[in-house]
């Protein structure tokens, strides 16, 4: 969630410490639960190593994070996210 901190000059904020600088914004649309698009207070999810995955607000979060496996939210190295390659038929 942004941090009292968070002053959205700009329509990017310059201040937010939790999520960084620009990562969250107060009035930025963005698709919400059941596909509603909201004016909530809205940030970057990012999922372990930084990337992002969505951008979410207070009270999607939870439901829009849900989709992704555990470990990629809490850490992962490349063993914990290979999957197996099925062969090309007839070589």
């Amino acid at each position: 969630m942004p941090s009292e901190e968070c002053d959205n000059r700009g329509g990017a904020c310059v201040a937010c410490r939790h999520h960084g600088p620009g990562s969250c914004s107060k009035g930025q649309e963005h698709t919400c639960l059941g596909g509603a698009l909201s004016t909530e207070p809205s940030w970057w999810a990012h999922d372990a190593q930084g990337i992002p995955l969505c951008r979410v607000c207070g009270k999607c979060e939870q439901q829009k994070l849900s989709r992704y496996r555990p470990e990629i939210l809490t850490g992962y190295n490349q063993s914990d996210v290979d999957e197996p390659i099925e062969p090309d038929g007839d070589w």
